[in-house]
């Protein structure tokens, strides 16, 4: 072809980029529910834009299609891990979570893929390809001299101008409307864009290319003036209020053992298979209507700090040396707050490796002396490294066992915070719990059937052998932390030491492995919005506090301010985002997940805007609501500048505040 004419072909890849990322991101937003397009299409249009003008610049067209093929791969891997984890926990991905990428692989199950979306994504870039491929068979490359190069470097100049130009644009009409800061917040979108810190809206509105453009910016740069020293000192050190009540004190200078369960549902608390923990749930001063829709990594954080920070990760290695935000001083952390009074050592168990959430190194920051960790068990039926796909987990009753003596040193004013696994799922048989399959088989199952059908609202999955088995294999789970509980518990009597001894118990999140609490509680997966689907166990167990029923609205931000306040501590509740459950103001905490979704017992929300409840609920329920989501946002925006500024570092004086 004579090199001075206009040759379609020089425009047909970028077009054929710009198509197809459309259409994959079309795609996405179907299988996500989020309609067909983002509600500012042009400015996810103006930046892909943006990506195919590159193109302009290779001369080569075998280049071209290898650049094409990198991109549409990337953006469809990030679409099918958008699909996927938000079918699994409502959460999407953010580059923060890249360093996790070994622990989701190894927990994820063939139950989590989504066939139906994996073949559209393989049919779009097949398709591209071949057309591609077809378009090489006639034409391998262009000169770069003549009135074609030309023309392309001018199609380069004015598709980045309009690109960038077009994003500029974009961006200065978003909606912005700050005459309240409940407005500033919610009826923002330059603000959503700004922080990102609803994911599941921001990508709803901006689309796959501006959400992880400008997620990639915060992480890199940040996203708040961290060096706004006054604002964090005056956050810190105004409006500090430390309540007490009847409750205050109660259990001062007891020894504290916090353990975490791993997908602890209440069906798993029962008088026919699990005695010790019904008997402690009866016994202890229980929460009955704790919500948490988390991950374990979060919930740990809820409790450990009492908040997570957003705009940067613990885990990340993406922001600097401050960033990880290893190394900070995080005076306010529950085991920091505890040492501070006089307790000797805070150690924290986990029947996995170490490096798995980074709690080698993460959790030293938090405050803990020692991290004691599978590899540090003298455990002879232990897992081989990394957890994976076969359920074969560490059994929490030999660590418990095998750690009894570091739990609950008799000689030491004692923090210890546990953190379970052998409930984590899959729900497979495990050859490591033989002996309660037999148990369950041998009657127990069918007494518990009956037991859950007379005393609970749980569905037992009597017509689905799969459910069945699922169930069978998870109680079976549940019988194992028992027995570590129940060998725990002996172990404190015998050592006279159960009478100065608070155990806080909790839930990390529900058994979502292979849809199980939706199951046992006969909901739909599309019934996401259901508080009652986060509703998990919780519970203070003291032979001083006794048996007492908290049936308001409790969540994992409660937990940290509560054992404060009954050990006697005082605290300032501006470093925390729940309120003891004893105070005044206790009916202001909402659960924020960090995985998404703003709720409490009978109201949730994606965005704090349109909300979503099955219950009847009144003018002033939605607006208490409103106004208490508000308030978390704005504590955890100066929470952000908290960890990100290491303040207590940089002004030793400003721990006397916390």
């Amino acid at each position: 072809m004579n090199n001075n004419k206009i040759n379609f072909q020089n425009f047909f890849f970028p077009l054929l980029f710009v198509f197809s990322a459309i259409v994959v991101e079309i795609g996405t937003f179907i299988a996500l529910n989020f309609g067909i397009l983002p509600t500012y299409f042009m400015l996810d249009f103006f930046i892909i834009l943006i990506f195919a003008s590159l193109l302009f610049l290779i001369s080569n067209k075998i280049a071209q299609m290898v650049l094409i093929i990198i991109l549409l791969i990337l953006q469809s891997m990030l679409s099918y891990v958008n699909v996927t984890l938000y079918s699994i926990y409502g959460d999407l991905f953010s580059f923060d979570m890249i360093v996790l990428g070994a622990e989701a692989f190894s927990v994820f199950d063939a139950s989590f893929i989504k066939w139906g979306f994996l073949t559209f994504l393989f049919i779009v870039n097949c398709a591209t390809i071949t057309l591609m491929s077809l378009c090489l068979k006639k034409k391998i490359s262009f000169p770069i001299k003549s009135k074609t190069a030309l023309i392309v470097l001018i199609s380069f100049i004015i598709s980045q101008a309009v690109g960038i130009g077009g994003y500029s644009v974009q961006i200065a009409c978003l909606k912005q409307n700050n005459d309240t800061i409940y407005e500033t917040y919610f009826e923002n979108d330059k603000t959503l864009y700004d922080k990102l810190f609803i994911k599941s809206e921001a990508l709803k509105k901006f689309g796959t290319y501006p959400f992880y453009f400008k997620n990639l910016l915060n992480l890199t740069f940040g996203v708040d003036d961290y060096d706004d020293y006054e604002k964090i000192k005056n956050y810190i050190t105004q409006n500090v209020v430390y309540q007490t009540n009847e409750n205050t004190g109660l259990l001062k200078n007891d020894n504290v053992i916090v353990i975490m369960c791993e997908s602890l549902e209440w069906f798993g608390i029962n008088p026919v298979l699990t005695p010790t923990l019904y008997d402690m749930f009866n016994n202890g001063t229980t929460l009955t209507n704790y919500i948490s829709k988390s991950k374990t990594n979060y919930s740990e954080m809820d409790v450990i700090l009492g908040s997570v920070p957003t705009d940067n990760s613990f885990t990340n290695s993406w922001h600097g040396s401050s960033s990880s935000l290893l190394g900070n001083n995080l005076a306010f952390s529950l085991p920091n707050k505890l040492k501070s009074v006089g307790y000797d050592k805070a150690r924290f168990f986990h029947d996995n490796i170490g490096d798995f959430y980074g709690r080698e190194t993460t959790h030293s920051t938090f405050g803990f002396d020692e991290i004691i960790t599978l590899e540090n068990m003298n455990i002879e039926d232990k897992a081989d490294g990394l957890i994976g796909h076969s359920s074969n987990y560490t059994k929490d009753s030999d660590m418990i066992k095998s750690c009894i003596e570091q739990i609950a040193p008799i000689n030491e004013q004692f923090f210890s915070f546990i953190t379970t696994i052998t409930s984590h799922g899959p729900y497979y048989e495990s050859n490591k719990l033989g002996e309660y399959y037999d148990i369950l088989d041998n009657g127990k199952l069918a007494e518990f059937k009956i037991w859950l059908e007379e005393n609970t609202e749980f569905i037992y999955p009597t017509d689905d052998e799969k459910y069945e088995s699922y169930l069978r294999c998870y109680l079976a789970t549940i019988m194992d932390l028992d027995r570590g509980i129940q060998f725990l518990l002996e172990y404190l009597t015998n050592n006279n030491i159960l009478d100065k001894t608070t155990i806080v118990l909790y839930s990390d999140h529900n058994s979502y492995y292979h849809d199980l609490a939706y199951k046992m509680r006969g909901l739909d997966k599309s019934e996401y919005y259901n508080p009652t689907l986060y509703n998990v166990p919780a519970t203070i167990y003291s032979t001083k506090l006794g048996a007492k029923t908290i049936s308001d609205f409790t969540c994992p931000y409660n937990i940290t301010p509560t054992i404060l306040d009954l050990l006697g501590i005082k605290y300032n509740n501006n470093l925390y985002m729940g309120y003891s459950i004893f105070n005044n103001n206790f009916h202001e905490t909402i659960f924020v997940s960090q995985i998404g979704g703003i709720m409490n017992d009978k109201i949730y929300s994606e965005n704090n805007a349109e909300l979503i409840s099955k219950f009847e609920i009144t003018d002033q329920e939605e607006t208490n609501f409103k106004n208490n989501a508000l308030k978390f946002y704005v504590k955890q925006d100066y929470m952000n500048l908290i960890y990100n500024s290491n303040i207590f570092d940089k002004f030793p004086e400003l721990i006397n505040y916390i």
